[in-house]
């Protein structure tokens, strides 16, 4: 399969990609978002068909809520060599041209920010920059920027001393469960910086770190498994 069965725009995919018989047997709702990136991924052609696919039905999704008031989420579930990362970056740059400025990126390492930056440039993202500089005291970097969490302290990100107003912010599972020898936690400085009314995206790349939240008897949820739940708890609005 190189082109999806509903979606038409994007160039075919550079790869064949094969999907099981149980899957191919459904078909996919019909598309009903209209990307506000469309005719600059035509031009482009930095997404596939099937990765504008993904990121047209994962919007779709995302415009509609739970029972509860929560925003609904999205699973992207594409095998190795699909370019997940790409579909993400363009998920990113599309909640952009909407004005969502800000974004969590949460992965299994810290080095896969410059992978999440190649991304963000291959789709052409030339908005959401990377920091060029920052200074010892952290007051000078880009407020669109791929910013590792992991350099930054735990103060306040969106004050002047740190300087983090936009972009995103690339941070592993580890960190999001880390706190500092005073007390505070990554966690509450996260959902501080992204406010009560944040309905950007946080995504949870390889999310299977956080399973076990709800564990064999006898045994206690993961600390990873409660942050992850946690912050979905505290931002009901974002798109997962």
């Amino acid at each position: 399969m190189q082109r999806p069965a509903k979606v038409s725009i994007g160039p075919p995919h550079p790869d064949s990609v094969v999907e099981t018989s149980s899957l191919s047997a459904v078909q996919p709702p019909d598309p009903t978002y209209d990307p506000k990136t469309k005719d600059e991924l035509e031009i482009s052609k930095a997404l596939s068909c099937l990765q504008i696919e993904t990121l047209v039905y994962a919007c779709q999704r995302h415009l509609q809520h739970l029972p509860d008031g929560a925003r609904a989420g999205f699973f992207i579930g594409d095998g190795a060599g699909v370019g997940k990362g790409r579909t993400i970056a363009g998920l990113i740059w599309e909640n952009w041209h909407h004005g969502r400025r800000k974004a969590l990126w949460i992965s299994v390492g810290s080095d896969l920010k410059f992978d999440a930056r190649r991304d963000l440039d291959d789709i052409g993202a030339t908005c959401v920059k990377d920091p060029t500089f920052l200074s010892p005291d952290f007051s000078s970097s880009p407020e669109a920027a791929v910013h590792a969490l992991n350099k930054l302290p735990y103060s306040k990100l969106d004050s002047k001393s740190v300087g983090v107003k936009e972009g995103v912010v690339f941070l592993t599972y580890s960190s999001l469960i880390a706190s500092s020898e005073n007390g505070s936690s990554r966690l509450k400085q996260l959902v501080r910086w992204c406010g009560p009314k944040f309905d950007g995206l946080i995504i949870f790349d390889e999310c299977h770190k956080a399973k076990n939240l709800v564990p064999e008897r006898g045994k206690q949820p993961t600390q990873t498994g409660k942050a992850v739940l946690d912050i979905q708890v505290n931002l009901t609005d974002s798109a997962i």
